[in-house]
């Protein structure tokens, strides 16, 4: 009778025990400490064992600190990489060495979790910005650069469409970067660090290039609008225009 009253009383205990567990102990940001709590009344002692997202181990059966009442925590601050953290571990429950259930956390860069909402507005959001850039892309390659000319190789016209074009390509340079910065912060969720540190080094080099990209399409058009300002002066005149005769009235 006794044997079966301790037998049940044991029951009672593991049930406690592993029911007081939580499988998702949460989401936290990259190299911030999370706390691991567990309750145990009747353990001398608590261990743990945390895993890295790449399965290597960050500690194992290290000590949990008592805090009374059965509860017990671990202040855990090794926590550099992306992605999810498992925890294992054991207490001496009734003296009966016990492991606990796995439970995990999370971690990102941002520190909060993708939920259904928030998967879906990323979704919507890439794709129709990526849908924006191709359209954008396409129209900049399709549009015209050069003005027309006639059989003899002469200008007949002047091409308003090519500063389109150069506005299209700021757009599409833009849009690019917009959807670069989305899959960054997408990945600090659901990718790997290594690919978040790609997405960083696309991005910061397309923001360095902003410096030169940008004056450069501001000198082209400037000068192609001064250019074009002479080829339409002389078609206005009469006057054939051809571009080797606009290069030599430049050197003039």
């Amino acid at each position: 009778m006794k044997r079966l009253l301790l037998t049940l009383v044991l029951a009672l205990f593991l049930i406690s025990f592993a029911s007081a567990q939580l499988d998702d102990l949460g989401t936290f940001k990259v190299s911030d400490c999370v706390t691991i709590k567990q309750v145990c009344s009747s353990c001398s002692y608590v261990n743990i064992t945390v895993s890295y997202p790449n399965s290597t181990l960050a500690i194992s059966n290290n000590n949990m600190s008592s805090q009374g009442a059965g509860t017990w925590i671990y202040n855990f601050c090794s926590t550099p990489i992306l992605g999810r953290y498992d925890v294992t571990g054991e207490g001496d429950i009734l003296g009966v060495a016990t492991g606990f259930n796995s439970v995990y956390f999370e971690v990102t860069t941002t520190g909060e979790s993708l939920d259904i909402q928030k998967s879906i507005l990323y979704i919507i959001l890439t794709v129709g910005i990526f849908a924006i850039f191709l359209i954008t892309l396409g129209s900049a390659f399709a549009f015209p650069w050069k003005n027309q000319r006639d059989e003899e190789g002469s200008v007949i016209s002047i091409n308003d469409l090519k500063y389109v074009k150069v506005v299209l390509f700021a757009l599409a340079y833009l849009e690019f970067l917009f959807i670069i910065t989305i899959l960054k912060n997408l990945s600090g969720f659901v990718l790997s660090g290594g690919t978040q540190s790609f997405l960083n080094i696309i991005f910061t080099f397309m923001l360095i290039g902003l410096i030169p990209f940008f004056p450069l399409l501001i000198f082209i058009t400037a000068v192609n609008w001064l250019n074009d300002k002479k080829v339409l002066k002389k078609i206005q005149r009469g006057i054939p225009v051809k571009w080797e005769v606009i290069i030599q009235n430049q050197q003039e």
